[in-house]
């Protein structure tokens, strides 16, 4: 079967890398988990596969986050009763349709039914009969159970051991009809129950077969009360997440059934205790450090213990983040998003006939939140500035405030993350203004601050009309006076002439109610060209308005 899988694997176009080991436990086997550990760091694998589940190699799967498929052909198989099978990174695959069903009800979720196949081109090999009856069984899968009439065709298989012909007679013979009684007659009582392994946190117990029981109920008392706690038709249970040092107390019966008739056993009790915990638990567990997308943990050196678990609470349930050794006091875990709390726990292990470990240790610790970033100026007018800054989607809103009459005053306070911009109004025009901002977070009424960002911002200086009604108010045969109408928005007002083949100033107002501006020194009947610009003064800066002219010609 083995060359089976690997052909087929060949063919399928994978590279398979075949290992033999021998192994005292499939539990814990430090140097069979050693040898498998050196081969997985020579090279990039995608996957274990096995024939038969071996818990040794779940737990290194697990820990190494790379997938374990088990091809479960033989029944019963014992393995299956380990912690290891509610590891995430199984993918088993069993023949028995009512053991996959009992192991899924104790929330063992990446276990599946599958029958059991044959290689048909081998099989047809090792048929002695003739051409005409091999084409009769050719198929691309056969099963093994009541498809055949007699044993005419199982008698001509060859080149199997007595075995192997055992397990398929009696493959045959179950699935073959029986008459069944009306009543049955109750199975003896187990005997021999046996507590085989026994750790801190799991106890695993199993008893001699009741020859005619078609399985057995297991109760524990616990709550002041019997709780069925299994059943199957396998004589073992397995006790995991276990108090260290406790007795447990389980009461055990044989049934029989037949289309919905059931005959038990009387109960036999058994007392089992846990072993006491002999790893040491990890001290002066805490946050050294964190950032907004950072938790740095710490904590004491375990002496005598091999290494450290390293979990962290998400999506509802607890994950391991890392296996650290022993000599390492401190982790960080990266990637967090800012201004958040997460849950971490800690245990130490050491290897013993299987991984033993304390009790876990628990911290929170919070990534802080993040400042505001992109704070600027978005635009202004004479009277207002609107600022701007990137969104922080982790934080419950902003603060803003501004530095007037000798202190800070808040401008707002939003309640959204969404709200990224706010106008001040009601300023001095040409006037430089500070601001500061900051993130805060609310968390079960806890609110969380990170410090201000400040900017400086100054309001526009304010725009100017061009000036109107600008025309000769009265002239001689050397002067000219000019008249305009009077502009609110400037400051005053600037009046040039042309002469000498340039603009020259003749006047400057510093009053908007100044309206005439006399040119003299001027020739008698003789045209002059004169122009004029309104212009507002704010603080240190100066805005104009655009030039109108006027032609005056002087008395003859």
């Amino acid at each position: 079967m083995a060359y089976d899988i690997e052909e087929t694997l060949d063919i399928e176009g994978h590279d398979v890398v075949k290992v033999s080991y021998p192994i005292s436990s499939y539990v814990a086997d430090k140097g069979f988990n050693d040898y498998i550990v050196r081969i997985l760091d020579k090279d990039n694998f995608d996957c274990i596969f096995t024939m038969n589940y071996i818990p040794a190699l779940a737990k290194i799967s697990f820990l190494r986050k790379i997938k374990y498929i088990a091809w479960i052909s033989d029944s019963p198989n014992y393995t299956t009763y380990s912690e290891m099978i509610h590891s995430p990174y199984n993918y088993i695959f069993h023949f028995d349709k009512k053991e996959v069903e009992n192991l899924r009800s104790t929330g063992a979720k990446n276990i599946f039914h599958m029958p059991l196949a044959v290689n048909t081109k081998r099989v047809t090999k090792q048929i002695e009969t003739s051409k005409t009856q091999k084409n009769k069984y050719k198929a691309d899968v056969s099963f093994l159970g009541s498809l055949y009439s007699d044993r005419d065709f199982f008698d001509k298989i060859t080149g199997i051991n007595d075995y192997q012909k055992g397990f398929v007679d009696a493959v045959i013979k179950y699935g073959k009809k029986e008459q069944i009684p009306e009543k049955l007659t109750p199975p003896a009582s187990v005997t021999n129950c046996t507590a085989r392994h026994t750790t801190t946190t799991e106890i695993f117990i199993n008893w001699d077969k009741v020859e005619d029981a078609d399985g057995y109920i297991t109760e524990q008392y616990k709550g002041g009360k019997w709780v069925q706690i299994n059943d199957s038709e396998y004589p073992a249970v397995d006790l995991y997440d276990l108090k260290p040092d406790t007795v447990y107390t389980l009461r055990i019966r044989a049934y029989k059934t037949q289309k919905g008739i059931y005959a038990y056993s009387d109960y036999v009790r058994f007392a089992a205790r846990t072993s006491k915990l002999v790893v040491k638990n990890v001290t002066n567990f805490k946050v050294k450090s964190a950032t907004t997308n950072s938790v740095t943990l710490q904590w004491d050196k375990c002496e005598g213990e091999v290494g450290y678990f390293v979990e962290r609470y998400k999506n509802g349930s607890w994950c391991d983040i890392a296996e650290l050794p022993v000599d390492t006091t401190s982790y960080t875990e990266k990637g967090l998003i800012n201004g958040t709390t997460y849950s971490f726990r800690i245990r130490a292990y050491r290897y013993g006939d299987t991984v033993l470990t304390g009790l876990y240790s628990n911290v929170a610790g919070t990534t802080t939140l993040a400042n505001v970033t992109g704070f600027a100026k978005q635009s202004s007018t004479d009277s207002s500035i609107t600022v701007k800054w990137n969104r922080n989607s982790c934080a419950t809103g902003y603060v803003l405030e501004q530095y007037t009459g000798g202190k800070w005053v808040q401008l707002t306070k939003t309640a959204s993350n969404t709200n990224t911009s706010y106008t001040a109004k009601n300023l001095k025009a040409s006037t430089t203004y500070t601001f500061r901002i900051k993130t805060y977070k609310t968390v079960n009424g806890k609110t969380t601050e990170t410090a201000y960002i400040r900017l400086a911002a100054g309001t526009s200086t304010p725009s100017v009309t061009n000036v109107t009604g600008f025309a000769k108010k009265s002239v001689t045969k050397t002067t000219a006076t000019l008249k305009w109408n009077k502009n609110t928005t400037a400051t005053g007002y600037i009046v040039e002439q042309y002469k000498g083949g340039k603009w020259t100033q003749i006047a400057k107002t510093t009053s908007n109610s100044t309206l005439t501006c006399t040119a003299k020194g001027l020739k008698a009947n003789t045209t002059y060209t004169f122009r004029i610009r309104a212009y507002k003064t704010s603080g240190s800066s100066t805005k104009y308005s655009n030039y109108v002219r006027a032609a005056v010609t002087t008395a003859k």
